[in-house]
């Protein structure tokens, strides 16, 4: 009986379809969907393993959570859904048991299997090349996988922005000087996009144009793109036999990197995003490599070194994902404290010299303040939308010396900031900002819960799964044609159709789709988190410092459910596992 209401919970928060009036409450699967299910749930329940761990109830709750919330923003755009009437409340309680069961008898289900997992192999041919050579069979299949791409995708995916950064490096002006002070009216580049991958994007073309061909330029930068992605990945499947990863699991890594079109599509795109990607898996193989040693060698020290300052020059934001991260060594590695300092000095001073000497000896401007503060505009946008009538004069003056305050309401849309930032007023003084400041935390007090909403709406899609939005480039960019550049895509057009359906597919399969969905990318990080936390493996926590660092950041990104942003953590993924499966069986070797 105990497992049949266990079923009955679960159905109804699968199946129950929660939406605005009494008169949407519905039940959204058929009779026979819902009976198979039901039976499933029995034996889901039946079978279940009992494991008191506090850190799996609680991350079992917050998931649940993530769930209705998701949910509630996704259909209505705010907390109501979750109290409109009684009657909500009701269901609300019901579906939150119903997931809560979910979530903690499968945290028990797949703690207990991986504890468990033994492996064994019949390829012993395949077995062995892949056992001795991991790198390079990996590489040749990678290339291989990925050379369809190559050809039809030929020279590069340009999006807006590096197309954009090109134009930069051309000195041609773009919208990104709209939101900087210039300091020099010749110089039209600015660090909005970091001006290392606009060097070397821009100089990959200049290179081609020397050869007569701006195609062959984009086709340079793609090449060395895609090589970059392909020794990453293949690095990381050869580090996961160093962690004694049972080899179903790794060619099944293997073939996912493969038949994955995020790869690939990256590969070939010219945004920042793929090369930050690759630092961020090589920043936290490196963490953890010393964290199991407790000490590295020369050429790890040099290592980690360039992987960092890879890291702080392809994103502005990879200085954050440095800083908050690092200093965990410093307390977990006690004894080696003096060259932990030794390398964080070095990246900071490399960092401050780049950033602060660098970039304005050459007059190149930072990126704007505005970008930073998408989480408190969108709040005042929001509580400018809803209580109009309340601001009084004083405040709309100060909110109109950063923000356009007459328009604001008509900008604001809760899934993207970039309408409301647009008018910042980049001449506004400390003072303004101050006082700008000093209205926010006021209209808070009146008003707490339309700022969470303003965030929340902004941002549920990173941690709720059921959600999803665009995530691939592959579309043809006019900007730089009608610049004057000669960049065009070569005449197969079909080809690039179905591979552009196959991605758009993709993220639409069973269980595969999910390797590409934002929110569930949240759901397996906090898992393997929480089993590390169980183990009590404390010293490994810090390999997944970066990927929530980067979590935080898409919360103040400006726009929801983005993949680029959430890319470099969800990149991350497979070695994490990989890693998590390490540190559950090092107790029992």
């Amino acid at each position: 009986m105990k497992n049949i209401v266990f079923s009955l919970f679960t159905i109804f928060s699968f199946f129950l379809k929660l939406e605005g009036g009494t008169k949407n409450i519905s039940f959204s699967g058929k009779i026979f969907e819902i009976s198979v299910c039901c039976i499933f749930f029995y034996f889901y329940y039946k079978n279940r393993k009992e494991i008191k761990a506090k850190s799996f109830t609680v991350l079992s709750i917050l998931l649940s959570t993530c769930m209705l919330i998701g949910n509630s923003f996704e259909k209505v755009g705010d907390f109501t859904l979750l109290y409109k009437t009684p009657l909500h409340i009701f269901l609300n309680v019901l579906m939150f048991i119903g997931y809560f069961l979910f979530f903690k008898v499968g945290l028990t289900y797949l703690y207990t299997y991986l504890k468990k997992y033994k492996n064994s192999f019949s390829y012993q041919k395949l077995k062995m090349l892949f056992d001795e050579h991991p790198f390079f069979f990996s590489c040749i299949c990678l290339f291989l996988s990925y050379l369809i791409y190559m050809i039809a995708f030929y020279p590069a995916i340009l999006s807006p922005d590096p197309s954009n950064q090109i134009k930069q490096f051309f000195n041609i002006e773009t919208k990104y000087l709209d939101s900087v002070i210039v300091t020099n009216p010749n110089v039209y580049l600015t660090n909005h996009h970091p001006v290392f991958h606009t060097m070397l994007l821009g100089g990959c073309t200049k290179v081609g144009l020397l050869f007569g061909s701006f195609n062959f330029g984009l086709f340079i930068y793609t090449c060395l793109q895609t090589l970059t992605i392909i020794f990453t990945l293949s690095y990381t499947i050869s580090f996961m036999r160093k962690l004694h990863t049972p080899y179903k699991v790794r060619l099944l890594i293997l073939l996912f990197f493969m038949i994955c079109p995020i790869f690939p599509l990256y590969a070939m795109s010219t945004v920042k995003d793929t090369f930050f990607a690759c630092c961020v898996v090589l920043y936290t193989i490196q963490l953890f490599t010393i964290l199991q040693n407790k000490d590295y060698q020369k050429h790890q020290f040099l290592f980690f070194f360039l992987t960092i300052l890879f890291l702080i020059l392809f994103r502005n934001n990879g200085i954050h994902v440095f800083l908050l991260s690092f200093p965990f060594l410093f307390f977990i590695l006690k004894k080696i404290w003096k060259k932990n300092l030794i390398l964080f000095l070095l990246c900071l001073t490399f960092n401050f010299g780049y950033t602060k000497v660098l970039l304005p000896a050459f007059d190149i401007p930072e990126g704007s303040i505005r970008e930073m503060l998408s989480i408190p505009f969108q709040q005042t946008a929001r509580y400018v939308t809803k209580y109009d009538s309340e601001v009084t004069e004083k405040e709309k003056e100060a909110i109109d010396k950063i923000l356009v305050y007459n328009t604001l309401k008509e900008r604001y849309q809760a899934h993207i900031s970039d309408p409301v930032k647009a008018e910042f007023n980049k001449y506004a003084t400390k003072e303004d900002l101050k006082n700008y400041f000093g209205v926010w935390a006021s209209q808070f007090r009146k008003h707490p819960l339309v700022y969470l909403e303003a965030t929340v709406a902004n941002t549920y899609g990173y941690f709720y799964p059921d959600t999803t939005s665009w995530y691939v480039y592959y579309k043809y960019d006019t900007r730089l044609s009608q610049a004057g550049f000669d960049y065009h895509y070569n005449g197969l057009g079909s080809l690039r159709n179905v591979l552009s359906e196959y991605a758009n597919t993709y993220k639409r399969l069973p269980l595969l789709g999910l390797s590409v969905n934002i929110g569930f990318a949240f759901f397996i990080l906090s898992t393997l988190f929480v089993y590390t936390l169980y183990e009590k493996k404390y010293q490994y926590l810090p390999i997944f410092a970066p990927s929530f660092v980067l979590i935080l950041v898409c919360v103040a990104s400006p726009v929801n459910t983005y993949f680029r942003y959430a890319m470099p953590y969800i990149f991350t993924i497979p070695i994490l596992f990989c890693m998590t499966l390490f540190i559950l069986k090092e107790k029992d070797r």
